[in-house]
């Protein structure tokens, strides 16, 4: 029984240590005979180690999930990854990484040696991807953790082979399916600090993987960047007014995130890119802040940038754990909103596209990222006293949504996935871990992605703590 004071939701942010093997989760209907391969998440799922407790809910220590369709059957699997933080922490019973809003018990000459080593994490608990043939779990720090396919069993650090320099990256890189190569940005940290946008090969295994440098660009402060956008041409990053004061971050031995400051002076730069030429544009616009962009694509000499837009940096300081917990706080909220770049000109404008309240969006990736599309589809929120709590289809073309939402359920990210040898952009099924928290049950949720209508879940075993990101990969084995 919870507090009385803690939100219906708090149950998902409360982590949970059970990992189980290989099992059947029964489905409530029959599942599209086409829908075989593996989705497989990423979620904060340890807050609590000993005494030591985890401030954010991006604190937490990563556990991966999988669900593997196999002829109209779900079989599960779930396990802590085991990074270099998780072991630390489990092998001295307290926290030992310095963690997104947490760091551990230091003296004063352990705050100052970490901090000019700007120490990094591995605890990649953010997103699910793939590198050179390998499956990799990434966060916002600079390592990537590679672990096995089938058994979800770490196999070490991904190592590239060059000599680019960086503390920082997004765990959002994109996949140009056409280029069949990888984009990713690096920032470098120190007095003179930089932006590094990067291309690898996407396809086929290979020891042998060097960064390929698109541009640099230098920054006094640098900016909190979760994700960019990329169209056929052009690579957008938004530079928002959340910035980082690397003196502070070396000397004050405050946690990561609390090194960052709004600067309410500032306006947000959106910095354009050339794919080819590395080429750079600025343009000022409205002071926002943003973390995921949905996508972006070229109309003749104009880009068109699709993103969800807070007003201000608000929200990370909502996502504490004690804060997100209490019962009935309105939550700051994101828009999706479009703006469209002249190059011609060097003008912009922004345009508010939908009203509710949405996070965690996605698009039918392989077909209409960089390019013109028409379906977003986000978890959103009814209220905004309320944790993410539906799932969100909404039309472009058409200025229209279609709405997933039943009492007391929190779902999590709609992944989309395509129905194979299609054309059509929203033939498909949409996935999505789904916590009823009345019930106290986590389940699989599976919507028809046209209609958005359900055509089956599958509860799990266990409780799934809420989290950002997962993948889909087709077929029955990875690579």
């Amino acid at each position: 029984m919870y507090e009385s004071n803690k939100a219906p939701y708090a149950l998902g942010l409360m982590g949970q240590e059970i990992e189980t093997e290989h099992c059947y989760i029964k489905p409530s209907a029959s599942l599209p005979n086409w829908l075989n391969g593996s989705l497989v998440r990423v979620t904060p799922a340890k807050y609590q180690i000993a005494s030591d407790s985890l401030k954010h809910w991006f604190d937490g220590l990563a556990m991966l999930y999988k669900f593997k369709f196999e002829g109209e059957q779900i079989y599960y699997k779930n396990c802590f990854l085991a990074s270099d933080a998780y072991k630390a922490a489990v092998k001295n019973n307290r926290l030992s990484t310095r963690e997104f809003a947490t760091n551990p018990k230091e003296n004063f000459f352990e705050k100052i040696i970490h901090g000019l080593a700007a120490d990094m994490t591995d605890n990649t608990n953010v997103n699910i991807g793939e590198l050179a043939g390998r499956c990799v779990a990434m966060s916002e720090t600079n390592y990537i953790n590679i672990f096995d396919f089938n058994t979800l069993q770490m196999q070490g650090h991904f190592k590239f082979t060059d000599n680019l320099k960086g503390h920082l990256t997004t765990a959002h890189p994109h996949y140009d399916i056409d280029k069949r190569s990888v984009i990713n940005l690096l920032t470098q940290l120190g007095p003179k600090s930089f932006y590094q946008i990067y291309e690898i090969p996407y396809a086929g295994k290979s020891a042998q993987i060097k960064r390929n440098l698109i541009a640099k660009i230098p920054t006094d402060k640098p900016a909190y960047i979760h994700s960019f956008a990329i169209s056929k041409k052009h690579i957008v990053l938004f530079e928002v007014p959340l910035r980082l004061d690397f003196k502070n971050l070396v000397f004050s031995g405050k946690p990561y995130i609390e090194n960052y400051f709004w600067d309410k002076k500032l306006p947000t730069n959106i910095i354009i890119i050339d794919r080819d030429s590395g080429g750079i544009i600025r343009i000022e616009t409205e002071p926002c802040f943003v973390f995921h962009n949905v996508n972006a694509y070229d109309v003749d000499n104009n880009i068109i940038v699709d993103f969800l837009r807070y007003d201000d940096a608000s929200i990370i300081d909502a996502l504490y754990i004690n804060e997100l917990q209490k019962q009935a706080k309105a939550l700051p909220e994101a828009k999706l909103y479009r703006l469209s770049i002249s190059l011609n000109t060097k003008g912009s404008k922004l345009e508010k596209l939908f009203d509710m309240s949405l996070e965690l969006p996605q698009i039918n990736y392989q077909l209409t990222n960089g390019k013109r599309y028409n379906y977003v589809y986000s978890a959103g929120t009814t209220d905004n006293t309320d944790f993410l709590n539906c799932l969100v289809k909404y039309d472009l073309s058409r200025s229209n949504s279609v709405i997933w939402h039943e009492e007391n359920c929190y779902p999590g990210e709609p992944v989309f996935v395509s129905k194979q040898d299609t054309n059509y952009e929203d033939e498909g099924v949409v996935l999505s871990l789904v916590l009823n928290a009345k019930d106290k049950q986590s389940y699989l949720l599976i919507l028809n992605a046209k209609s958005f209508s359900e055509i089956a879940r599958a509860y799990v075993p266990n409780i799934v703590p809420f989290g950002f990101h997962g993948r889909y990969f087709a077929g029955r084995s990875f690579c």
